[in-house]
């Protein structure tokens, strides 16, 4: 009898492992969709998770040059504290998305205002489907992601959204010094001077070269095995690869800089709760004008957390683990309050 009782109970622990195995893999299953964005280009998003999460669940807008499959530690993070399911987008020009010129590696956009078109077609997917909490719908945004999500905001509204989640936003460029007025004349005699650059001209840099992409003196993070992830999936997935951006890129970017930091459209957003995480050594965005936003959406009545994560580089989220975690729990005691 005991012999008995002892077998029913292994098969019953048994039944229940696998059944949780089952859930945990089924739950942390990715899969890509797609949709054409302006101009029909085409846009892919990826999709971490099946069901929808006791927290709510979570909409992710990348930096430059990055994909969606760069997010997939951050999205199983995210999904085993709660929140499913996870969707990142592929901005245009790059990822899994078209690229907008022959050359693939040039990163280029003709107006900034495309990737906010792209966006909102991207929000009205998720909001679709049907496992989406649309009720407890967050938006995570990584540098240009997050000057993509915060035009976004500001011209088709905030209201899909309980919470933004901004880390190293690109709210202002790091312009070695140069003044953003500069630039955009500079970038505008390059574009118009007869026999001069073309504006899908690099600004900087060039081609993607592996050979040139070492962690050391990387600007982006001190983990050198998150580095070596991404370093890997480009060489195993080489349409991921993106180069250095176009002056039009930069002179779009720049214009959307300005236009969204001001007093007018800072209040467009101001009812939506931000927290803005800021990487003490970051040289790829602006802090300062991170602080200038942040300072602005608090004096237009809104709500804004600034955090700053010490010695962090510009990738936060893709940072070692000890300065990851402080970006990781700000977020998560932002989403769960």
């Amino acid at each position: 009898m005991m012999l008995k009782r002892t077998m029913i109970f292994c098969l019953v622990v048994t039944t229940v492992l696998l059944t949780v195995h089952s859930y945990a893999f089924d739950q942390l299953a990715n899969k890509n969709l797609q949709f054409k964005g302006k101009n029909d280009v085409n846009i892919v998003f990826t999709k971490f998770g099946t069901q929808t999460g006791n927290l709510g669940s979570v909409v992710i807008s990348p930096g430059r040059t990055e994909s969606s499959l760069k997010y997939e530690e951050l999205s199983f993070d995210l999904i085993k504290e709660g929140f499913s399911p996870v969707f990142v987008i592929n901005h245009r020009g790059q990822g899994l998305s078209d690229r907008l010129l022959k050359n693939r590696h040039k990163g280029h956009v003709s107006d900034f205002n495309h990737y906010y078109h792209d966006f909102n077609i991207f929000i009205e997917h998720v909001r679709k489907d049907r496992v989406t909490d649309k009720n407890n719908l967050f938006l995570l945004a990584h540098s240009m992601g997050g000057a993509i999500a915060t035009g976004f905001l500001q011209t088709y509204g905030t209201d899909q959204f309980k919470g933004l989640i901004l880390s190293s936003p690109m709210l202002g460029i790091n312009l070695n010094g140069k003044s953003e007025t500069r630039v955009l004349l500079e970038t505008l005699v390059a574009c118009k001077t007869p026999l001069g650059p073309e504006c899908n001209d690099y600004a900087q840099d060039g081609d993607y070269v592996s050979e040139d992409d070492t962690f050391e003196g990387n600007n982006n993070t001190s983990s050198q095995e998150r580095f070596e992830s991404r370093k890997s999936r480009w060489m195993n997935m080489p349409e991921l690869q993106l180069g250095g951006p176009t002056i039009r890129w930069v002179r779009e970017s720049i214009k959307a800089n300005i236009k969204m930091r001001k007093a007018s459209k800072v209040q467009l957003i101001s009812d939506l709760p931000i927290l803005l995480l800021q990487a003490e050594n970051d040289v790829t965005v602006s802090n300062s004008k991170q602080n200038q936003f942040c300072l602005t959406v608090n004096k237009v009545g809104g709500e804004c957390s600034l955090q700053l994560i010490p010695n962090a580089k510009h990738e936060i989220l893709m940072e070692s683990d000890q300065l990851r975690n402080q970006g990781i729990d700000y977020i998560m005691d932002f989403i769960k309050d």
